[in-house]
């Protein structure tokens, strides 16, 4: 859960990064709106992984068979609505506070977690069991990148940040 403390943190150390009186006046402009961003976090613990997902990043838990669960989206029309983003103005971050965006999976030892930004789970949750599988197979970064490539030009892969991380 996101409390206020954790948050005024996180506010605090993303404005010490910038220095406002040395920016253009467009720059304070946009400093001044504001930044948002997604936030996938995972507790690794004994009894599974807890994970707290705001926005639209995806979290998939893979038995390396079928796909178990999938967090916090689990069909790809979600990725269509606007999510609910962290934002370094404090005040636009009330329906975060005090709300839970977590879940609790258990894990076995054939059990992997794969996390994503958005584009990539949304083209994931289209077609979960051919692109489950291509995601599995990857090696190596150039694979990955092949496969974003190809997507992107097949059209089935919005052109977005993609980022794909798998533990396990």
């Amino acid at each position: 859960m996101i409390d206020e403390a954790w948050l005024a943190h996180a506010i605090g150390a993303y404005h010490a990064g910038f220095d406002r009186a040395v920016m253009s006046w467009s720059a304070q402009a946009a400093f001044d709106r504001g930044s948002f961003a997604t936030l996938l976090g995972l507790r690794l613990g004994s009894d599974g992984v807890s994970i707290l997902g705001i926005g639209d990043s995806l979290a998939v838990l893979d038995d390396g068979a079928e796909i178990r669960a999938t967090f916090p989206y689990s069909e790809p029309d979600q990725f269509r609505a606007n999510p609910l983003l962290l934002s370094t103005i404090h005040d636009r971050n009330a329906a975060i506070l005090g709300a839970d965006f977590t879940t609790h999976w258990r894990l076995d030892g054939k059990s992997k977690l794969f996390c994503m930004t958005d584009a990539i789970g949304a083209w994931l949750l289209t077609d979960r069991p051919e692109r489950m599988a291509r995601l599995r197979v990857l090696q190596t970064r150039a694979e990955f990148v092949a496969l974003v490539e190809d997507a992107r030009a097949d059209g089935t892969m919005r052109r977005d940040d993609t980022t794909l991380l798998v533990i396990g």
